[in-house]
């Protein structure tokens, strides 16, 4: 990694840049479609720049996590805000920042209503995704998966398929129901953490160094497949995709 200042931030960065660009959309008046566009995929454009900053930096010779920035959050519950990238999360980061302007392109002619609305939707979900690849803290990860819930919900509710609100409505109970065993799962092993560390904490380095009961562990990596499958969606957790 180079010894730059600059380098624990970029992941921050990248994270802050769609917020901020949907921030902006909205502040925009809405029959200026042509700016909500243009200010869309200005923000992604950049957002993927910066991202590109992530693989130039990372370095495949050393296994630990790397360009990882730190915070405390939540003092009371040892949360951290830590991201971080390892060599499978980067190549999803890029993927992710690459895909989101091509998105936005080729849905130029599509969407022709409530598109502020749709952009900002978009950005948000952005911020999700990339904070649920670079999370390294349990907490953390748990806030940006469920922030993607919002405009996932959205966007099948006003921009889906003619049975759009039934679809949003399943969505919605579907990821709920998944959400709340992971929040289960991840309770269970902070209090394990917590009781082998001796102190409680939500970050993924140190809870990753406790070992599991094997049938606990088999609980919660079915909890945590359970909420991953509904999101995907995979079969046989996808009849909520089809009416979108």
């Amino acid at each position: 990694m180079p010894d730059l200042g600059f380098a624990p931030y970029v992941i921050p960065l990248v994270l802050a840049l769609p917020i901020l660009g949907a921030i902006f959309v909205m502040c925009t008046p809405k029959a200026e479609t042509a700016l909500h566009r243009g200010l869309g995929l200005t923000f992604t454009l950049v957002t993927f720049l910066v991202s590109l900053l992530i693989l130039r930096w990372y370095n495949p010779k050393e296994a630990d996590f790397q360009l990882v920035y730190d915070v405390e959050w939540i003092p009371v519950l040892g949360a951290h805000f830590k991201t971080g990238v390892d060599g499978i999360s980067v190549f999803l980061v890029l993927l992710t920042t690459l895909l989101m302007p091509l998105t936005l392109l080729c849905t130029g002619k599509a969407i022709e209503r409530n598109v502020r609305e749709f952009i900002a939707s978009m950005l948000v979900l952005e911020t999700g995704m990339l904070g649920a690849f670079v999370a390294l803290d349990l907490f953390a990860f748990y806030v940006f998966w469920e922030v993607m819930l919002i405009p996932m919900y959205l966007l099948i509710g006003i921009w889906g398929g003619q049975r759009r609100l039934y679809a949003s409505i399943k969505f919605v109970i579907y990821t709920m129901v998944g959400s709340l065993l992971m929040l289960v799962a991840i309770f269970y092993v902070y209090v394990q953490a917590g009781a082998v560390l001796g102190g409680y904490t939500t970050d993924l380095v140190a809870v990753l160094k406790v070992a599991l009961p094997y049938q606990a562990q088999v609980w919660c990596f079915a909890a945590f497949a359970l909420a991953f499958a509904i999101k995907v969606p995979l079969f046989p957790l996808h009849t909520w995709l089809p009416d979108a």
